[in-house]
């Protein structure tokens, strides 16, 4: 399929930013830097990102300001691979062709690094160049989309491990959904958007 070429784009500024906050790879506690870094440039075609970039594009040219949730969302939804992939989860040896976290690192550096994205999600939000109270609306829906309630509940009578994949599942669609359309941009142009950007 022949995507636009605003998806090259975005895909380029959202790499830049990613480069640039994540930890380099010789910083200390370097296993986990490495194996983070590993992870999100496994080559993800970014569509969450983009998905919020071309959302704030809606209401303003320049989406700078959505950087920072942007590459949040690909750092949770990184975290949420490789710790899908691991041995009591799915136990996957290949992610997009190569080895997954753990087999290339090691079982114990898999779930630090995803914990440890996980949490720069969350110091990445806090960063956005945005009043507090338009960060702190982010935080919340972000974690929102990301966290267990109201996702277990429909399946407390199935299965054990049929419980844990659709919960995942749900999970996973809500985080896209959050990225489509997040309460922080659709409510009042919470970013200080200005314009209608390509979408007008």
């Amino acid at each position: 399929m022949k995507l636009p070429p605003f998806f090259e784009e975005d895909r380029l500024a959202v790499d830049a930013v990613l480069e640039r906050l994540l930890p380099a790879g010789t910083a200390q506690p370097s296993s986990i830097h490495t194996a983070m870094r590993y992870s999100v440039f496994a080559g993800g075609k970014r569509i969450r990102p983009i998905l919020c970039l071309e959302t704030a594009r809606i209401f303003a040219s320049d989406v700078t300001p959505a950087l920072h949730p942007a590459c949040a969302i690909e750092f949770i939804h990184t975290y949420s691979l490789i710790h899908d992939d691991l041995p009591a989860l799915d136990n996957d040896d290949l992610r997009r062709g190569k080895p997954t976290c753990h087999k290339k690192f090691g079982e114990a550096i898999a779930i630090l690094a995803g914990d440890a994205l996980l949490t720069l999600a969350f110091e990445t939000i806090g960063a956005t160049p945005a009043a507090a109270e338009r960060r702190a609306a982010i935080l919340t829906e972000v974690a929102a989309a990301a966290g267990t309630i109201k996702v277990y509940s429909p399946f407390e009578n199935r299965r054990a491990d049929s419980r844990l994949h659709h919960s995942r599942c749900l999970m996973r669609g809500r985080q896209l959904r959050r990225c489509r359309a997040p309460e922080a941009i659709r409510r009042h142009h919470r970013l200080g958007f200005s314009g209608h950007g390509r979408y007008s």
